[in-house]
C-alpha cells in the first residue's frame, strides 16, 4: 500500500473510532503532493478508501485546493 493511501485510510479509520466513542465528526485534512495530484487514479483511490471505511460524504464535505 502506498503511503498516501495509508495516510488517508488511517485518518478516516481513526475518525470513525472517535465517532464510535461518541465524539462528533471531526474535520480531517490530508495533504497531497503535486505528484500525487497528477496520478491518473487519484479520484478513484480516494473514493475507494472512503467507501471501504464507510464514509458518507455530506453536503458540508468539500475538497479544498490551496
Amino acid at each position: 500500500m502506498a503511503i498516501d493511501e495509508w495516510v488517508l485510510r488511517s485518518a478516516r479509520t481513526q475518525n470513525r473510532v472517535w465517532q464510535q466513542e461518541g465524539l462528533p465528526l471531526l474535520q480531517v485534512s490530508v495533504n497531497w503532493s503535486t505528484c500525487q495530484l497528477k496520478q491518473e487514479n487519484l479520484i478513484e483511490t480516494i473514493e475507494r478508501i472512503l467507501l471501504e471505511t464507510n464514509f458518507t460524504i455530506g453536503i458540508s464535505q468539500r475538497v479544498r485546493l490551496s
